[in-house]
């Protein structure tokens, strides 16, 4: 991955960016979501899951699994910088190079979340319950393909 500017570099997450997206969680979320964060680390798609990082800190990172987007995480600091945006374009560039036809997420019941997951291309597709028994919403990106027109067989006749 290319630097986004002479100093701020997006690239894939690595085995040892762990503790560093550990403290990011903790900076942003209750403990109860730590546990899930633990065991959705090792199974990461490690193409998919990106990270920015400025001067060896990671300012943001989206940890994916298969195709769905787990966590979207920025820190307070860089909110508003478009660092998720960021994040999410490339996270749904790499899950196309991987031939996947869709991205799946689950939001929390969150009007503000439905809206920005909105502008990224992504669509409410139902609303669930985690394992914990939240409400959430699951929002997919479709990925567009190109129609082509059905081929007639060469041998057949035309009515």
């Amino acid at each position: 991955m290319a630097p986004v500017s002479s100093q701020i570099v997006l690239r894939t997450l690595e085995d040892l960016d762990y503790s560093n997206t550990r403290a990011l969680m903790d900076e942003r979320f209750s403990r109860g979501d730590l546990q899930n964060f633990i065991d959705m680390w090792h199974y990461r798609n490690v193409y998919a899951s990106l990270c920015i990082e400025f001067s060896g800190a990671i300012l943001g990172f989206a940890l994916v699994v298969d195709n769905k987007l787990e966590y979207l995480v920025v820190s307070e600091h860089c909110e508003g910088m478009r660092f998720g945006s960021l994040l999410v374009r490339y996270m749904l560039k790499e899950l196309k190079e991987q031939d996947y036809r869709s991205a799946v997420l689950m939001t929390a019941n969150d009007p503000t979340l439905r809206s920005w997951y909105g502008r990224q291309g992504f669509e409410l597709s139902s609303v669930s319950c985690d394992s914990k028994g939240i409400m959430g919403e699951i929002m997919v990106y479709r990925y567009r393909t190109k129609r082509t027109a059905a081929r007639k067989h060469p041998h057949a006749s035309s009515a």
